[in-house]
Formats: structure tokens, C-alpha cells, sequence
């Protein structure tokens, strides 16, 4: 019946190098019964990133070797304000916050040679569709949002106080991308 044959065989090579910084900080200010508070949080990543690739394509029908290299940089910075007052029965709640990431891809790079028998030797495979490519792209992307909470709790006497409650909350998001890819 039918055999296992190997359609594609690869051999790998890949690296990547990792740098982090992170950054919290936080405070309050308690006067009475009331509270306000900030917190800030601040991430930033940046990777270097290769590979190489190289062996068979049953598609190709010949060895091929791929190259790769990318460099990404990724931050997250975000600020919350939030503030509690308590005035009797009744409490006001109000919160702020704001949030940027992005994510930028300032080159990245991949190349398809293939095996030349002739030659003994990969050549630049110009008849793939994958080719010389470099590429560049931005991603930014924010959140606001905001909040009010108010509560009013109406005495009685002897049972569980009645609470009267409301509140309104916003949020709105936003992205912008932008790649550019060039092909030699």
C-alpha cells in the first residue's frame, strides 16, 4: 500500500536576542473620607530576530536556502487617575485612563536562494514568488476611557438602607498601520 515519503526536509538555524525595560509608579492622597489616585505603567520590548532555512522543496523541486533578519520594538505606556469621595450617603466615584501601544518594524529582511548542481552553489532564486523582500510597517493603537459612578443611599430605620445609583462610562479605541514592503 502506501509508503511515508518526505515531501519537504528543512534544516534550522534561528536566533533571538531579547532586551526589556519596564518602568511603575503609583500615587495617592487619602484627605478625609476622599482618595485620589494615579498609576502609570511603562513596557518596552525589543527583539532581533533570524533565521535561516535550508533543504528540501519537494515544490521547487530543488534545495532551497531562506534567510530572514527582523528587528521589532514594542511599547506599552498607560496612566490611570481615579478618584473616591465620600460625602455621607452620598458617594462619587470618577476614573480617567489613557493607553498607547505600538509595535514598529523598522526592517525586516528575507532572501530565497536555490541550489544551483551546475555551479555547486545557491544562487538567488529569482523565479520565486517569495524573492527579496524588505519590509517596514508602524502600529500604533490608543485607548481613553472614563468613568462616573454616583450613589446615594436613603436611610431606613431599622432595615437595609436603599441605594439610588448611576453612572456613565466612555471608551473609545483607535488604530493606525502602515507597512510598506519592497520587493528587488
Amino acid at each position: 500500500l502506501g509508503q511515508i515519503q518526505v515531501k519537504d526536509d528543512y534544516n534550522y538555524t534561528s536566533t533571538s536576542n531579547n532586551v526589556g525595560w519596564d518602568a511603575l509608579f503609583g500615587a495617592g492622597y487619602q484627605f478625609g473620607e476622599h482618595e485620589i489616585k494615579w498609576t502609570n505603567l511603562w513596557i518596552h520590548r525589543t527583539s532581533k530576530e533570524t533565521y535561516r532555512r535550508y533543504g528540501l522543496d519537494e515544490l521547487a523541486g530543488a534545495n532551497i536556502l531562506t534567510e530572514r533578519t527582523a528587528w521589532y520594538e514594542r511599547e506599552l505606556a498607560s496612566t490611570q487617575l481615579s478618584a473616591d469621595f465620600d460625602f455621607g450617603e452620598l458617594d462619587v466615584s470618577m476614573r480617567a485612563a489613557f493607553a498607547q501601544t505600538s509595535r514598529e518594524a523598522p526592517y525586516e529582511w528575507e532572501v530565497r536562494y536555490q541550489f544551483d548542481d551546475v555551479i555547486d552553489r545557491f544562487i538567488y532564486d529569482a523565479s520565486s514568488r517569495v524573492r527579496n523582500q524588505t519590509s517596514f510597517s508602524d502600529l500604533t493603537d490608543e485607548v481613553g476611557s472614563s468613568g462616573l459612578d454616583v450613589s446615594y443611599a436613603i436611610p431606613n430605620p431599622g432595615v437595609r438602607d436603599t441605594v439610588i445609583s448611576g453612572g456613565l462610562a466612555h471608551l473609545d479605541n483607535s488604530r493606525k498601520s502602515d507597512t510598506r514592503s519592497l520587493r528587488f
